[in-house]
């Protein structure tokens, strides 16, 4: 990437996210991590998919439900979204056919969404405290990790310099496949443990690394029941003052419901007695949320309904 542009812009995007012949997609969202971890963070990263699930952007018109899950997927994980229309899709909707029609609304009412609700997106950064070391976009232990819901963020082992500072973090997951280290390298991961910080190295089939990475991080952490195909991210606002949970339900036939959440909030915040509490979504007016319990660092709840995308957000009260 070149340092000089003002804005990353990557047509790389290869199929939509969602659930196909029982393959959890989560391509997109591991590849937009990794995009962040090789440029700075002043530039903004605008993402493309320019094959989708029905074949190739000048050929088919995704879903309604592709259409959505894209957008929302891109912008919780810190990117936004564009599309190239040219071909069926353009043609289709010239046309006035139903497909394009609803995939055009579909488009809107989460764009929509977002501009009513841009607060929860300019300028918002992920909490994680846990980084991931990949040398390239393909990374088995990067979608794992998206799909258990851990807060993690990417380190390209040849930028570490770039994206998030390493020093934000409290551990580091080195997967066994990374190649031989530079003496530069060698030297970045050895001023990141002394200051503080933990390395783990990954097994190439190890289990449960998610959890000791979790353990060892000692910070915010989120828990599903059932967990089904949601998955979340939580990310802030500049002032620091609002939290951001995203969920997003990548099963386009059936909404996730009566989700139990919990959601640990170590090393944010000490007490959340005073802090508010709110669900939105732009596939529901009011969505439905019970069983609000707040106590000390740790928020639970239960979602009757997440159709594609719900974002809770949690908010220190004035005065706090």
């Amino acid at each position: 990437m070149n340092d000089t542009n003002e804005v990353i812009w990557e047509e790389d995007g290869k199929d939509t996210p969602g659930v196909w012949n029982g393959k959890w997609q989560v391509d997109n969202a591991r590849k937009i991590k990794f995009l962040s971890g090789e440029k700075e963070l002043w530039q903004p990263l605008m993402y493309e998919n320019d094959i989708y699930h029905c074949g190739h952007r000048e050929l088919c018109v995704p879903s309604p439900s592709e259409q959505k899950l894209s957008i929302a997927e891109a912008y919780a994980f810190g990117a936004a979204t564009s599309r190239n229309i040219e071909g069926r899709f353009l043609s289709a909707l010239f046309k006035d056919e139903p497909e394009a029609q609803e995939a055009w609304k579909a488009i809107a009412q989460y764009n929509h969404f977002l501009v009513e609700h841009r607060e929860l997106y300019h300028q918002a950064t992920p909490v994680a405290r846990i980084a991931l070391i990949s040398a390239e976009p393909h990374n088995p232990l990067a979608d794992e990790f998206l799909k258990q819901s851990v807060f993690f963020e990417t380190k390209v082992l040849a930028h570490l310099d770039k994206g998030v500072p390493l020093d934000r973090f409290k551990v580091l997951v080195m997967p066994a496949d990374l190649p031989k280290l530079s003496a530069e390298q060698k030297a970045r991961l050895n001023t990141f443990t002394t200051g503080g910080g933990v390395i783990i190295r990954a097994g190439k089939a190890e289990p449960g690394i998610a959890a000791r990475a979790e353990a060892a991080a000692a910070g915010p952490r989120l828990s599903l029941e059932p967990r089904g195909y949601v998955l979340g991210q939580l990310t802030r606002t500049p002032d620091g003052r609002t939290l951001i949970l995203h969920l997003l339900n990548y099963d386009h036939q059936a909404p996730a419901e009566n989700v139990k959440v919990r959601l640990e909030l170590s090393g944010l915040v000490q007490d959340l007695s005073r802090w508010e509490v709110k669900v939105l979504s732009p596939d529901a007016a009011q969505p439905q949320f019970a069983g609000l319990s707040l106590h000390g660092s740790v928020s639970e709840f239960t979602l009757r309904r997440i159709e594609h995308y719900t974002a809770v957000t949690l908010s220190a009260r004035a005065g706090r």
